[in-house]
């Protein structure tokens, strides 16, 4: 199938089958929960008010800030943690309702594939935080040293960001043939390799699509960022659901 023919499938099985938003919606809500405890876990070891927090954002930088460092490291730790569970979760709720034969709320999928799915989006975090330690080694020794010295880097960081659609497939596959992380992992790899210039379109045709449902939606204050975040996580679940079976 064609990139166009699967944005435009993917657009018409969302149309029929709005549920598919349901845990994207979910997901969006539940993914506020752990930033406002960080926040407020921030707020409480830092000694700063809330009240004077929305008055001078700044002053979060405060010494009392620095003093709390260490604790609020500990935080932000857990809340990545408790973001990537989220995610993990949900995600296998929205892929495993695309995949049902029969399109309804269930929440079993998210249950069935938790583990893998987490397992997977740990790892694919680790890779990211190594890609973020190259990108600001670079800055920082770009300051420092001659240009000869950054190649090896920076050739790492090239490498880093061709190989990250490589993974795309991986939490599909997970759920789609029931497959552990490792064996999805590969699936993954070698579907991707085959079609990376397709699947790199597809991302682009998402992000144009994207930018226009922003665009549309940005007159409504709030609501209108929420909606169209809802409108893209689900329609993109979609149509690399397809990718991937039209490739399983």
């Amino acid at each position: 199938m064609k990139n166009f023919e699967i944005i435009k499938e993917a657009a018409i099985k969302f149309y029929k089958n709005p549920v598919l938003g349901f845990p994207s919606l979910l997901q969006i809500v539940a993914n506020y929960v752990p930033v406002l405890l960080f926040i407020l876990g921030i707020v409480a070891v830092s000694g700063i008010s809330i009240a004077s927090l929305m008055v001078d954002p700044t002053a979060i930088t405060s010494k009392a800030f620095s003093d709390a460092l260490l604790l609020i490291i500990i935080f932000g730790i857990i809340m990545m943690i408790a973001l990537i569970a989220i995610n993990a979760f949900f995600d296998g709720m929205i892929i495993g309702m695309i995949n049902s034969t029969k399109i309804k709320i269930e929440f079993d999928p998210g249950r069935k594939f938790f583990s893998r799915l987490f397992g997977f989006d740990l790892i694919f975090g680790i890779y990211m935080l190594i890609a973020v330690a190259i990108l600001v080694g670079l800055a920082v020794l770009s300051v420092k040293v001659s240009m000869p010295l950054l190649i090896i880097p920076l050739l790492l960081l090239v490498v880093f960001l061709f190989s990250l659609p490589l993974f795309a497939l991986t939490s599909y596959y997970i759920v789609i043939n029931n497959l552990h992380v490792k064996d999805a992992l590969k699936k993954s790899f070698k579907i991707v390799r085959k079609n990376y210039l397709k699947i790199l379109g597809i991302f682009i045709l998402l992000m144009l699509i994207g930018i226009v449902v922003y665009i549309i939606l940005d007159f409504i204050p709030v609501i209108g960022g929420i909606l169209a975040n809802l409108l893209m996580m689900t329609y993109m679940k979609i149509c690399m659901w397809m990718f991937a079976l039209g490739k399983a």
